[in-house]
């Protein structure tokens, strides 16, 4: 893929995370919450010639195969600059804006706006925090969560192979 007639040269600082990943070790913890394992498919697709990449996540149980966890949004980048921000729309009734920057192959991103809708009975999110980052041909990623009841904190950890066509 050339950035030249496919996509926008703002995301090719990004093209390490391009394509699908599936989890290969997978946990979600939170002191609310007993701890769980869980499968992952995550995909990255640059938008075409547009400063954004499409992402979705889906999570579901190891044993029941059951629907978990469903995200979509964009990454969009700020030409010229290693500014990174993500537009998230979560399943469960949230959506967030996070911003962060990346370097070499390891993306940060802090929330900036979390929103839920009046009916969503989980405890309401004030902060996200998310890093990605490429370690031999693995990719990583660690989200800490606070919500209205407890302080920042680990609530996921996952490690990926990249999946092949």
């Amino acid at each position: 893929m050339s950035s030249s007639d496919t996509y926008h040269y703002a995301v090719s600082q990004l093209s390490w995370l391009f394509g699908s990943w599936e989890a290969i070790e997978a946990e979600v913890s939170y002191p609310t919450m007993d701890t769980l394992k869980y499968g992952e498919l995550l995909e990255f697709q640059p938008a075409y010639l547009q400063p954004l990449i499409q992402y979705k996540s889906e999570t579901w149980h190891p044993l029941k195969k059951q629907n978990l966890h469903i995200e979509v949004g964009f990454l969009k980048v700020d030409p010229d600059t290693q500014t990174v921000a993500l537009l998230g729309a979560h399943n469960f009734g949230m959506t967030e804006v996070s911003e962060g920057v990346v370097k070499e192959h390891t993306l940060t991103l802090e929330s900036k706006s979390v929103c839920r809708t009046s009916f969503t009975k989980l405890a309401s999110v004030v902060k996200l925090v998310r890093t990605l980052s490429l370690v031999n041909e693995e990719l990583h990623s660690l989200m800490l969560m606070e919500t209205v009841n407890q302080p920042l904190q680990k609530h996921l950890e996952c490690r990926y192979k990249r999946k092949l066509s």
